[in-house]
């Protein structure tokens, strides 16, 4: 289950890594736009929220990366601790977002369930292993 745990956090992990990309180093990119469906004319508007959601996609994307690298290296239940706080924090405030945006804008549902299921299924075999 552990195994299982990691790899969705891992996918979790690359998923953000991906969407940080977008948000603040693609940003206004033609991929960007169609990813996100900005069209030009709106890209000087919204700059400043999509800078601000690439700070938490980066921040959830380092706290699952911490998570497992700590898991990996992890000899003391201090350190299994710490990792499985860090990874519990990640894979549940994805599940949440991915949750929100469900709720939230019904025509985002593929989005969601790329950013929830994989998080909530990580949530579930890290809350079953050991």
């Amino acid at each position: 289950m552990l195994a299982l745990a990691l790899l969705c956090a891992a996918f979790t992990a690359a998923t953000h890594f991906y969407i940080f990309y977008l948000e603040l180093l693609a940003y206004g990119a033609s991929n960007f736009r169609r990813v996100f469906q900005i069209p030009p004319e709106q890209l000087p508007i919204v700059r400043a929220p999509f800078n601000s959601l690439a700070v938490y996609n980066i921040a959830l994307a380092l706290s699952a990366s911490l998570g497992i690298l700590l898991h990996i290296v992890a000899n003391t239940n201090y350190l299994y601790g710490m990792a499985n706080g860090l990874i519990f924090a990640a894979l549940g405030t994805a599940t949440a977002a991915g949750a929100y945006l469900w709720y939230s804008q019904p025509s985002k549902q593929r989005p969601a369930l790329i950013q929830a299921a994989p998080a909530l299924l990580g949530l579930i075999c890290l809350a079953l292993s050991r």
